[in-house]
């Protein structure tokens, strides 16, 4: 059985888990506390929570598109 590291918790990380089909067979590392990478949960003392930091993801190319738009449809 092969196993599959990735390093880093960020929303390409979760994709390419997904893409692969990697989920029971990988461990994830991150240096942060938690997963999301730059699209993380923020806490502010005196404000609450807030998500922060996905760039905004624009298909270019049709093949890009139906990339994403196979997750969108799930």
């Amino acid at each position: 059985m092969n196993k599959t590291v990735i390093i880093g918790s960020g929303f390409s990380s979760a994709v390419l888990t997904r893409t692969l089909d990697l989920n029971n067979n990988t461990t994830i590392f991150d240096k942060s506390r938690g997963p999301g990478g730059r699209s993380s949960t923020r806490r502010v003392e005196n404000v609450g929570f807030f998500d922060h930091g996905l760039q905004f993801i624009s298909p270019k190319t049709e093949e890009f598109d139906f990339f994403l738009n196979q997750y969108l449809e799930s």
